[in-house]
């Protein structure tokens, strides 16, 4: 029997998790968004349809979105979905997957499925062109965050040291030095009063 607070719950957290708006599922689906909003609230039900769309664009089970499971069976669907995404895929787009996928050991997850979707519909030069600067642009910033970080752990050493990190030269970003100065001065503080005992 459809458990109709379940479906909601599950439907909801689906959004939640994976930052589908009520647009973009209402886009998915081929309904407004209006009737997307009501279903998500449980005012009407999705037909059997739509229910099928939104199981296969998850990758769970139907039985798990309807509330009659408690088990998504996830890695099966996923395993689908990942089969559905490279069917009749544009030249060159399979081996541009397994290549960002091998950099997760190999594993598959909903969120990889959904950007290689959206990045299959417009799947041609210039797509690659804007697919490859987003990730150098992503890369970029992780790689900055990683020195920022490090930086952070050891200020004192770090600046003390004959080649300073690069991201000092290249950014002057307050909020990053009053990090700095704080960790410093509390240091500071620390060593003094380990002396004074």
């Amino acid at each position: 029997m459809f458990n109709k607070d379940i479906f909601v719950k599950i439907l909801n957290q689906l959004m939640s998790d994976n930052k589908i708006s009520k647009q973009e599922l209402s886009n998915i689906v081929g309904v407004s968004r209006q009737a997307i909003s009501k279903v998500a609230n449980g005012i009407n039900l999705p037909t059997m349809d739509n229910l099928v769309i939104i199981a296969n664009y998850f990758a769970i089970s139907l039985d798990y979105l309807a509330g009659r499971n408690d088990d998504p069976q996830h890695e099966y669907y996923l395993q689908k979905a990942e089969e559905e995404l490279l069917k009749d895929a544009p030249e060159g787009f399979e081996d541009h997957y397994k290549c960002y996928k091998a950099r997760f050991d190999n594993k598959t997850d909903l969120q990889m499925i959904i950007k290689y979707r959206e990045l299959k519909k417009e799947w041609n030069e210039e797509g690659i062109i804007k697919s490859i600067q987003r990730y150098n642009d992503v890369r970029k910033q992780l790689h900055r965050q990683q020195q920022i970080n490090d930086f952070l752990e050891n200020p004192i050493d770090q600046l003390l040291a004959p080649k300073k990190p690069a991201f000092l030269n290249q950014y002057a970003d307050p909020e990053i030095l009053g990090k700095v100065a704080y960790k410093m001065a509390k240091e500071y503080q620390t060593k003094k009063d380990s002396q004074s005992d």
